[in-house]
């Protein structure tokens, strides 16, 4: 895909802007220089007058140590990263990991359920003050780190100035408030097209809006619900479970730090749903028995349930943070 300088001017901008950064910052980067997120990045620091702590790899004793001694203010950014400052905090409880912390941002993936708590307790500062977007139109919304509790726990923040969001339901008729559906978006910080000009048409709709595939809803005051992908689901005999919705749940558990779903090859179901899981440390052991009495008790319909569970340490990710759901694939399908 394409995208300009001012595509990626607008973007960091308004990221700064939204994010109150200042040239007291100093800003933990821990993913891949090369990712979308770091020409931003590279962008929202002199705009700010912030610094940037650029990490070569990812290893969250040494990260902790080396964020911490450059004073880091804001460490990010997606879920895998702040599981593990949470993890060398907890191997450190004398003393903040980090004693100068205002926020850790995030984005890449939904957060877990109770994990900005969770940060917000033991790291401090706003706790995880998470965003949304696609390589297309990077960072559409991001929170505030003055949004109350509920909204930085539950959502990933308002729209950034100058986007425009629309929410069209199953059946292509605007969705109202709250009402789920695909989210479109048309800003400043949209790419200018695919390299392939051919896929542009399939990209947009007729407003000149980018169809951006993923599903959630946008409240009556704005705020953005992430809930899956339109393509991700597992097809069950021949009923579409949506994999998001089965993890939004799952990752509310207790005993669970984090979770994916995916289809597995079946014989007579055609794909059968597989949950894979990163448990919380000092948890038990995790089965079908339990995790099936757990969804039954928040409304989940049966088909939806998994049919197999298995517990990894660490659930594998890419260089970005997020979960690798090929890899997970290539784990379990033999």
């Amino acid at each position: 895909m394409l995208h300009s300088d001012a595509t990626l001017f607008a973007v960091a901008a308004a990221m700064a802007d939204r994010l109150k950064m200042t040239s007291s910052d100093r800003s933990g980067i821990a993913f891949p220089i090369a990712h979308i997120g770091g020409p931003i990045n590279l962008m929202a620091a002199p705009i700010s007058g912030s610094a940037l702590i650029l990490l070569e790899k990812f290893e969250p004793a040494e990260a902790c140590d080396v964020l911490a001694r450059h004073g880091v203010t804001m460490a990010g950014s997606g879920t895998a990263f702040h599981l593990g400052y949470l993890g060398v905090q907890a191997e450190r409880p004398d003393a903040p990991v980090f004693p100068l912390l205002r926020c850790c941002p995030g984005g890449g993936a939904p957060k877990p359920a109770g994990l900005h708590e969770r940060v917000e307790r033991a790291l401090g500062g706003a706790g995880i003050v998470s965003g949304w977007g696609l390589t297309e139109a990077p960072v559409l919304t991001m929170a505030s780190p003055d949004d109350p509790d509920l909204e930085l726990s539950e959502t990933e923040g308002q729209a950034l100035k100058g986007v425009r969001l629309k929410v069209f339901a199953a059946d292509g008729s605007p969705a109202a408030p709250g009402q789920p559906g695909e989210l479109r978006a048309k800003a400043a910080q949209m790419m200018l097209g695919y390299v392939d000009a051919e896929l542009d048409h399939e990209a947009f709709d007729a407003d000149g809006y980018l169809r951006t595939g993923d599903l959630g809803t946008v409240d009556a005051s704005g705020y953005v619900r992430i809930t899956g992908r339109l393509k991700d689901v597992v097809i069950r005999n021949g009923e579409n479970v949506s994999t998001a919705e089965v993890e939004i749940l799952l990752r509310a558990m207790e005993a669970i730090a984090d979770a994916a779903v995916i289809g597995l090859p079946d014989d007579r179901t055609g794909e059968r749903v597989c949950a894979v899981i990163e448990r919380t440390p000092g948890s038990g052991p995790l089965d079908v028995s339990a995790v099936g009495t757990w969804l039954a008790a928040r409304g989940l319909r049966r088909i939806a349930w998994p049919e197999q569970v298995e517990c990894v340490a660490l659930l594998p990710r890419t260089p970005a943070g997020k979960i690798d759901k090929t890899e997970l694939l290539n784990m379990f399908s033999s």
